[in-house]
């Protein structure tokens, strides 16, 4: 009787299965299906064995059944091969829902198929002691088995991508044996090893994919952080709820902490109702579900934290902090490890016992703000500073004349950053400086680059910053900087804002006057924002009056703002100010701001601003 091979298989399963049961499990979808597997491959195993037998004993027993059990034992070969299709799957789809939509449709497929092998004829052959099957039913079975093996060795290389590597070269040598088997049993029919081969690859699975070396540290009693990784990754999938609670300490040192360690962790071990990862020897991540109280939660813990650890003749106290995120989404989005790196780097009383209900949109924006302080500096170490240029329309001459430079970023994706988001960081962190020079420098390169005159450009806006405005080594560091690219100032005209001059008016004007003399030009940015007082006019040693787009709309809709408007200009062309309008971004406001006695227009209507690149090409097409 050939069932040596069977009976090897069935040892071999029943060892995975008691270790795999003694795991302690995270509920994975890969953990289910894998189980799935398991016992469908017991059932093949045990549907062999016993269609052997039968085969064996059929003169007892009735054809019928001899027949309809060899073919259920085909059915559950096609129904592993199914199953590991939807193992793959598992990392394919992103939604639970769109993997449910396979499952159910592969499940349907393989059903049918199913029935119909278990309704064409199966031949039983046993000759020389040894028992075989063929026919309709074994080549329906021997198709589908291609099919699926082939479709799933298929999306193994097409989606397990470096990051499931692993993955796919365990999926490919379980399909390799069973390939080899269906194969070898395919010619030679009396060998009977497909099941066996099925629970050597479903072994390598084990091994390599199933096993919890990696994701349960049995030390401590606590999943890893690569098992947090894991699960936050089979949670998008899933998408389930869960609360948040990272605790860390930092209030005493290793070797006094190498007392109390192993009380310490089976606190969190021994936490009911939630999975406990450790991060390090410090930090620990508690995930609960949603329907759990987190304040009964949070208080046990605290509670077993306050009564020290140790023995009565020596209580050690640790006073942790504790981060509660009543969502895993943040995680989920930026990452644990940055999430964790960013809590782990707030500001705190050491010797104090804390606990912070953190908000998911306040990290995510702080996080973001990491991420953007990072940017900034790469863009000045390594001069990533993107100069983008919105075209200036001269009304006089009814051609683009000029432009203003508008700085830009990227991110890690090569996602534009706009300065409404870095500035404001860049003004905290004492970076807007550095960013200022770097930007001013791409400018003055610009300039040297290109034959300005040819163009027909006459100047280029750039944006002072405050600080930068008021910093003493402002003016002689911009001087050098036109030095080194030989620029022409009369091709720079820098605009400064109301505030700089509240800052230090002192400071701004010491710079002004020097640049003036050597030949560059100033500009009033953002007019009509704030008390846009007259004195500036008279005190300062400005050219040009940029009025600010919000004044822009107003001077359309508001009868004083029309007539403040119409007057300042007239005052502005006594003072032979030159007038920019910002902000124009509707036909009927060009149209309006046409008939007024001012020089220069601006604004989304003839163009948003941009690459260097594109302004060439704008300018060039419309200078014909």
């Amino acid at each position: 009787m050939n069932i040596q091979t069977q009976v090897c298989g069935l040892i071999i399963l029943t060892i995975i299965i008691i270790f795999s049961s003694r795991q302690k499990s995270l509920n994975l979808q890969t953990d289910k299906v894998f189980k799935w597997i398991l016992a469908v491959d017991v059932s093949t195993i045990l549907l062999d064995i016993i269609s052997v037998i039968f085969i064996y004993n059929k003169d007892s027993i009735h054809p019928f059944f001899v027949n309809m059990l060899a073919k259920v034992y085909l059915v559950s070969l096609i129904s592993i091969a199914y199953l590991c299709f939807l193992y793959v799957e598992i990392d394919i789809r992103q939604k639970f829902e769109d993997y449910k939509k396979v499952w159910i449709i592969s499940m349907i497929i393989t059903g049918i198929i199913g029935i119909l092998i278990l309704s064409v004829p199966i031949e039983i052959v046993y000759q020389n002691n040894q028992v075989y099957t063929q026919g309709v039913a074994c080549y329906i079975t021997y198709a589908t088995a291609v099919v699926e093996i082939g479709l799933t060795v298929f999306l193994s290389f097409k989606y397990l991508t470096k990051k499931n590597k692993s993955k796919r070269n365990s999926i490919l040598i379980w399909l390799g044996f069973w390939s080899g088997a269906a194969i070898i049993q395919f010619f030679f029919k009396e060998i009977l090893i497909v099941s066996f081969a099925s629970t050597l690859g479903i072994l390598v699975i084990y091994l390599k994919l199933e096993r919890n070396e990696f994701k349960y540290d049995y030390i401590t009693k606590l999943f890893t952080k690569e098992a947090l990784g894991i699960f936050i990754e089979d949670n998008k999938f899933k998408g389930k709820s869960y609360q948040v609670l990272y605790v860390s300490y930092s209030n005493i040192n290793h070797d006094t902490f190498k007392i109390i360690e192993k009380e310490y962790y089976e606190t969190f071990a021994k936490t009911t109702n939630a999975l406990s990862f450790l991060i390090d020897d410090e930090s620990i991540v508690l995930l609960f579900d949603n329907k759990i109280n987190k304040d009964i939660m949070i208080n046990n813990i605290i509670e077993k934290i306050s009564q020290g650890f140790g023995t009565n003749d020596l209580k050690i106290h640790i006073t942790p902090k504790m981060f509660y995120l009543n969502s895993l989404d943040v995680m989920e989005k930026e990452g644990y490890q940055r999430v964790i790196n960013y809590l782990n780097g707030l500001k705190y009383d050491s010797n104090q016992y804390l606990y912070f209900n953190m908000d998911d949109t306040a990290i995510t924006e702080l996080i973001r703000t990491k991420k953007i302080e990072a940017n900034i500096v790469d863009a000045i170490q390594y001069n990533k500073v993107i100069a983008y240029y919105q075209p200036i329309y001269s009304i006089k001459t009814k051609k683009f004349t000029g432009a203003e430079a508008l700085i830009r970023l990227k991110d890690d994706d090569n996602n534009i950053i706009y300065p409404d988001e870095f500035i404001p960081i860049a003004e905290k962190n004492g970076m807007v400086t550095s960013l200022d020079y770097t930007m001013f420098e791409q400018v003055c390169k610009f300039i040297s680059k290109h034959d300005m005159k040819a163009l027909g450009l006459n100047f280029i806006d750039v944006n002072v910053s405050t600080i930068q405005a008021v910093d003493d080594q402002m003016a002689k560091r911009y001087i050098d900087i036109m030095k080194k690219y030989q620029v022409d100032p009369k091709y720079i005209r820098l605009e400064i804002t109301e505030s700089a001059v509240i800052t230090n008016r002192t400071a701004l004007i010491s710079n002004m006057n020097e640049l003036v003399e050597y030949g560059v030009h100033f500009a009033l940015d953002d007019y009509g924002v704030g008390n846009s007082n007259i004195s500036y006019l008279t005190t300062l040693p400005i050219k040009c009056v940029k009025i600010d787009k919000s004044f822009t709309e107003l001077f359309f809709i508001d009868d004083k703002a029309n007539y403040i408007v119409k007057n300042e200009i007239e005052m502005f062309n006594g003072l032979d100010l030159i007038v920019v309008f910002e902000g124009v971004e509707e036909k009927y406001q060009l149209e309006g701001l046409l008939k007024l006695d001012i020089d220069y227009i601006q604004g989304f209507y003839y163009s948003k601003p941009i690459s260097e690149e594109e302004f060439l090409s704008f300018i060039k097409e419309t200078q014909k």
